[in-house]
């Protein structure tokens, strides 16, 4: 701090990163659920790639490690990687992987590969494990409302300060999220999510409330976000929830 090399500040927190891709790859992969609403994005990098700090280059690590673990011991469950939706995983990395040798511009398209691969193992194949523990699916749902809060609260500052009006709404939760509509979007997937905690009879009264907390600050978001597309899908999932609580068929 002195020579004001301030980097070196994050050393330890990068010995913690490391300590748990290590020895709790579990808890690393819910620690960058936990910071992926905290994201700062950088568009328009060399070679046409953006890149989400710090969650990439830990997504990444991640997936080298388990490539490693894999091939050191096949740890994946067989039901997994049988399972169709995996196969069709499968042929799609593949298609771009030869979409990519014939490219016009094979860096860009191997680095777009890449980016693929290190989403895909960590959240699918890597995912399908976590998942097995049901808890963690629980944790992996709070985990990002908690941090997802920081921003809508850092966005209706920014609004506050602009007057609430619409005009300047598609980059108020910038450097966080690129535009409204994003934004938007991930307010209204949680909704069924906050919707669920919130009327589970299997949760506490202290939980319910606290998803009742949660889903009054989400839907304050999802009003001033101005997305109208993320309004409208949330009176279709009414709707479509509706006819599934009348059992009405499918056909009908």
């Amino acid at each position: 701090t002195y020579f004001e090399f301030y980097y070196f500040n994050l050393i330890p927190a990068a010995l913690l990163i490391v300590l748990l891709a290590l020895f709790s790859l579990d808890k690393l992969i819910l620690f960058v659920v936990f910071l992926t609403p905290l994201a700062i994005n950088l568009q328009n990098l060399e070679g046409g790639l953006g890149l989400s700090l710090p969650t990439e280059p830990i997504i990444f690590g991640i997936m080298i490690i388990f490539i490693l673990k894999q091939l050191h011991k096949n740890t994946m469950d067989s039901r997994v990687m049988n399972h169709p939706i995996t196969i069709f995983i499968i042929i799609y990395l593949i298609w771009i992987f030869i979409t990519s040798i014939t490219s016009e511009i094979p860096i860009v398209s191997f680095k777009f590969l890449i980016a693929r691969l290190w989403f895909i193992v960590t959240f699918y194949f890597l995912g399908t494990q976590l998942f097995k523990d049901y808890s963690n699916i629980k944790k992996f749902f709070w985990l990002y409302i908690i941090s997802f809060t920081i921003v809508i609260f850092y966005t209706l500052y920014n609004h506050y300060l602009h007057g609430f009006s619409e005009e300047p709404a598609n980059y108020m939760m910038s450097p966080f999220y690129n535009d409204h509509t994003i934004y938007g979007a991930m307010l209204a997937m949680y909704f069924p999510v906050l919707i669920f905690l919130m009327m589970n009879k299997k949760y506490s009264a202290g939980i319910k409330f606290a998803a009742f907390l949660f889903l009054v600050i989400f839907f304050i978001g999802l009003i001033f976000s101005y997305t109208r597309a993320a309004w409208l899908s949330l009176v279709v999932a009414l709707g479509a929830y509706g006819a599934l609580l009348l059992r009405v068929k499918f056909r009908t």
